[in-house]
């Protein structure tokens, strides 16, 4: 037996370093690759900093915690995109039907993410052809990315591994402006719901930053009387000068006398 997989067991045994999920859509062809590593992605070390992944005390990222800093692409860091919100899905495996639909479904509301600013990362252990591939074939394009990680690097550094075998589980976070995570979707029903939960999230960010609205503006009364209030006040005016107020009703005219 691999001295490293019965250390790792012994570990699970006594409940330490071990973090159970929900296994949300799972069930429907999202086999993990085998293996025997940690559901953390296994420990930490030198060569996270070569691979991307700013070091970490090795604590999981919980709502208001930072999120960990890892790179999407060349060029673009998660740290980059500072004063918007991300969407971080971890998904367990490429052209399975889970991990299928939820792609497309992410895809649908694209549009609906890039509205408001948001960024949209899948990831997943993959590699990078079958990544490639898979993002090409379901129309992902930017601001939506899928980023391989075979290292499992970036699946440690959010304790999104699987307890099953060496992919990721399905779990999704929701990085707010400020960098730190505001909301961490688990457990969905379906695979596909963790887009629409994440679009919510993102829309309560927005609004969040949008403050309530302006107070309504309160009608007062105007200080110059209105005309009608100048013509009441007339008759009252002209008794205090003892003069009968004048009417406005014309008397009726004679009418002529008829000719005999």
């Amino acid at each position: 037996m691999d001295p490293r997989g019965g250390e790792l067991e012994a570990r699970g045994q006594d409940g330490e370093g071990v973090q159970r999920g929900p296994r949300d859509g799972a069930g429907e062809g999202d086999k993990p690759q085998a293996g025997g590593a940690s559901p953390r992605g296994g420990p930490r070390g030198q060569g996270d900093e070569a691979r991307g992944v700013a070091p970490t005390l090795g604590e999981c990222p919980r709502e208001g915690d930072p999120a960990p800093d890892f790179e999407i692409g060349p060029g673009r860091r998660l740290s980059s995109l500072a004063g918007s919100p991300v969407v971080i899905y971890f998904y367990p495996r490429a052209f399975t039907a889970g991990c299928t639909r939820e792609l497309r479904r992410f895809v649908e509301l694209l549009g609906e993410f890039e509205s408001l600013g948001a960024t949209v990362v899948g990831v997943s252990a993959d590699p990078p052809g079958a990544v490639a591939r898979f993002a090409a074939a379901h129309g992902a394009r930017p601001p939506l990315f899928l980023v391989p990680d075979p290292a499992r690097a970036v699946i440690g550094a959010y304790c999104a591994g699987s307890e099953r075998g060496r992919g990721a589980r399905r779990v999704t976070f929701v990085v707010g402006p400020d960098g730190r995570v505001a909301a961490v979707l688990e457990g969905l029903r379906r695979a596909e719901d963790h887009a629409d939960a994440a679009l919510e999230a993102v829309r309560r960010l927005a609004a969040r930053r949008r403050g309530p609205g302006p107070a309504p503006r309160s009608r007062t009364p105007s200080a110059c009387p209105s005309a009608r209030s100048r013509s009441a006040a007339r008759p009252a005016r002209a008794a205090s000068r003892g003069r009968a107020p004048a009417s406005r009703a014309r008397a009726p005219r004679p009418r002529a006398a008829r000719r005999a």
